[in-house]
């Protein structure tokens, strides 16, 4: 929360990302979901345009009251480009979900690790 009002109030640097116990103790694990943290607040300070294109008044009308805007190209591609997609926090079911959050983690940890 505290990163999102940060971002909304318009600061642009984020720091200590990994930190714990008021900075005494880095975390890669903490690292990387500070990460994912910090995309999923600029997904949402990016905002969602909203013009004539995004609006699509002629695609409404094309489809029609009775019609299905989702198999629409013009919905897959606005979906595509204005839907966040976590690297790190999958949306799946929680009977799967904690196989493969430890996996995703462990994938992602690793990653790091050969960056650095």
């Amino acid at each position: 929360m505290l990163t999102l009002m940060s971002a909304l109030s318009g600061i642009n640097l984020i720091h200590d990302c990994g930190y714990l116990a008021s900075g005494t103790v880095g975390s890669l694990e903490m690292a990387v979901i500070c990460s994912e943290i910090i995309s999923m607040v600029s997904r949402i300070v990016t905002g969602i345009d909203v013009n004539d294109e995004t609006l699509a008044m002629d695609v409404m009308r094309e489809v029609g009251p009775k019609g299905s805007f989702l198999t629409h190209k013009h919905t897959v591609i606005s979906m595509r480009k204005e839907v966040f997609i976590p690297k790190l926090f999958d949306r799946v079911p929680l009977k799967n979900g904690q196989e493969l959050a430890e996996k995703a983690l462990a994938e992602l940890l690793e990653k790091e690790r050969l960056e650095y």
